[in-house]
């Protein structure tokens, strides 16, 4: 499984303008999903997540505040085997310190990934925008 952000796409291009897609088959034929957070010069821009196995479920949470950059979190059930799921949740969080602490009560909130329907183990990967400025002070 590979999680990428800041991924721009574009359909029924040129196969390296659509960025998703390109990678995925350079990879030898990964599935992928795309989560899209904007559009962007005649195509779309946001979250990939790819996997060597089936995909059983898609959805992208907006997680965007106040006004700011539109950010998301791509949520993509993976079939590992035997029934069982694994609940990737891929996410590109916003610069400013304030944002980024409203994107996480709200990723932490029950309608991202603790819903009771979900089974199996979770994963949240990504881009935190989190710089030294907001780590703890031994």
């Amino acid at each position: 499984m590979i999680a990428l952000q800041e991924v721009h796409s574009v359909a029924g291009g040129k196969l390296e303008e659509d960025q998703a897609r390109f990678i995925a088959e350079q990879l030898g034929g990964y599935n992928w999903q795309f989560g899209e957070n904007r559009k962007l010069r005649n195509g779309v821009y946001g979250n990939v997540t790819l996997s060597r196995y089936p995909v059983r479920f898609v959805c992208n949470y907006d997680i965007t505040w106040r006004g700011r950059e539109r950010r998301g979190v791509l949520r993509t059930d993976i079939d590992v085997g035997a029934g069982r799921l694994l609940h990737v949740f891929n996410v590109h969080l916003g610069t400013s310190f304030l944002e980024r602490r409203h994107q996480a009560r709200r990723m932490c909130s029950v309608e991202v990934p603790h819903r009771e329907d979900f089974r199996g183990p979770r994963v949240v990967v990504g881009d935190f925008n989190e710089g030294h400025e907001g780590w703890p002070r031994a």
